[in-house]
């Protein structure tokens, strides 16, 4: 890797979580190394899940290759794109809640326009269930 390329992450990314709990940032900087969540990004796919990607462009962290290989493995999920870096959602966890507000309103939304019935019978057989409490 290209210690001209990596530095200026280090300094704006991590240097800051460093001084701040270093002991944090090690575990997390491993766990983040060492993780592989293919099996569980295919089982979210082969459900059929609703997933959408948040995503910073300016993030330097997440490369772009990172998110065209979690949208790959979701089957192409949609991605939403915010201002900000790697830490948006520390810096700005205000905009974190109205964009998933605004994707569980759409997602509502489009769920109405299934074909007749199919996600009104899914509905009231849920909530008939029991599987809602009141």
């Amino acid at each position: 890797m290209q210690l001209s390329r990596v530095l200026p992450v280090v300094f704006t990314e991590a240097l800051p979580n460093i001084v701040l709990d270093p002991r944090s940032f090690w575990r997390s900087a491993r766990l983040a190394r060492k993780a592989d969540l293919t099996d569980e990004l295919d089982a979210l796919r082969k459900r059929g899940l609703p997933v959408v990607v948040i995503w910073s462009p300016r993030d330097r962290v997440v490369t772009d290759a990172s998110v065209d290989a979690l949208r790959d493995a979701l089957g192409k999920a949609p991605t939403i794109s915010v201002p900000g870096g790697h830490s948006w959602l520390l810096a700005n966890p205000e905009h974190f809640g109205e964009v998933m507000t605004n994707v569980v309103q759409v997602a509502e939304r489009a769920r109405w326009l299934e074909p007749a019935g199919s996600f009104r019978r899914r509905w009231r057989r849920w909530r008939g269930s029991g599987a809602v409490s009141s």
